[in-house]
């Protein structure tokens, strides 16, 4: 029903309105043929177009990523807070499938990120399960193998100039890694035994450590998501982003 309203939308709205940027038009879809198909072929195609950035959509440029802060994990037992991150790879994932329930207006998609590497620098103090760590200095993540699957409520909204637009909501990401290295510099004010040691216990037990450090991992994906279709899905109507 609701794609049906859409189509018809298409047909009587005959105002000018802004277009798909033109490196984009191509990658349309048509809402009748085959669309989840359609969307998993061309987003892999415009992923590392988009992560080239584009100031007139407000979309930063994604390789790298670039986040001045990030508060990471914040419990009573571990703060771990992050500056001057920069995230390479993201231009590199992969769309594995992707969902679109029309008339509920969710939208869920399956992304894989090979090798997604962290940097920056860091501050951290407290207990990592059993061990304690404390220091601050660069650092560098390794994200390898990731599978990350982002679901959200897609409403539809209507502007001042009559037509419909698209807006992302309510995101929720999970996600499940083959492994997670880290390399935290200059811990314990660089004692080099014992940040030798920390590291070794953190990337043997990385598996442990996931409920820790991966919702502001999925957070930088979610993040990621929201800016690209903000800056696009705030611009441009319903009726320019599919083939009709």
């Amino acid at each position: 029903m609701v794609r049906k309203l859409y189509l018809c939308l298409f047909f009587i709205i005959s105002v000018q309105s802004k277009k798909l940027p033109d490196y984009l038009q191509d990658l349309r879809c048509s809402v009748e043929n085959d669309f989840d198909a359609c969307f998993v072929k061309n987003a892999n195609k415009a992923i590392p177009l988009v992560a080239r950035g584009d100031p007139n959509l407000n979309i930063p440029k994604m390789n790298p990523l670039e986040i001045p802060f990030m508060r990471m994990i914040s419990t009573p037992t571990l703060q771990l807070n992050l500056t001057d991150v920069k995230v390479y790879g993201l231009e590199k994932m992969k769309v594995l499938e992707n969902k679109f329930d029309w008339d509920k207006s969710l939208f869920a998609i399956t992304l894989k990120g090979e090798n997604i590497t962290v940097t920056g620098q860091y501050s951290i103090d407290g207990n990592v399960l059993v061990m304690p760590i404390k220091g601050e200095g660069p650092f560098s993540v390794l994200l390898d193998n990731g599978v990350y699957k982002v679901r959200c409520v897609v409403p539809t909204i209507q502007k001042d100039d009559g037509l419909l637009y698209f807006s992302l909501t309510d995101i929720e990401a999970n996600y499940v890694f083959k492994r997670i290295v880290f390399n935290f510099e200059n811990l314990f004010e660089g004692n080099e035994e014992l940040g030798k040691q920390t590291n070794e216990f953190l990337n043997e037990n990385w598996d442990l450590l996931v409920s820790d450090f991966g919702p502001g991992i999925a957070n930088i994906i979610a993040s990621m998501i929201k800016k690209v279709s903000d800056g696009i899905t705030q611009v441009v109507p319903i009726q320019d982003f599919f083939i009709i």
